[in-house]
């Protein structure tokens, strides 16, 4: 039928350069509700600098914009 093969040696992982994806610098924190459920929320590293009480705030937003879950917040903590 047709007179060409299809080569495979551009796919060769030599010819495409690894990607390079740049390191998260996201701080994790654990937010635990009053039903004892949890989410995890990532924040920048300026707002993890001032600890729990800079976060609350933060995690409160999101609740109203219902990106994190409604309820109760009991605690926020860092994760390691």
């Amino acid at each position: 039928m047709h007179d060409f093969e299809m080569g495979t040696e551009h796919l060769h992982p030599s010819n495409f350069p690894p990607r390079v994806r740049p390191r998260d610098r996201k701080v994790l924190f654990a937010v635990r509700f009053a039903d004892g459920s949890s989410e995890y929320i990532r924040v920048e590293p300026q707002t993890a600098t001032f600890g729990p009480l800079r976060v609350l705030p933060y995690a409160m937003k999101l609740q109203s914009t219902g990106e994190l879950r409604a309820g109760q917040i009991l605690s926020i903590g860092r994760v390691r």
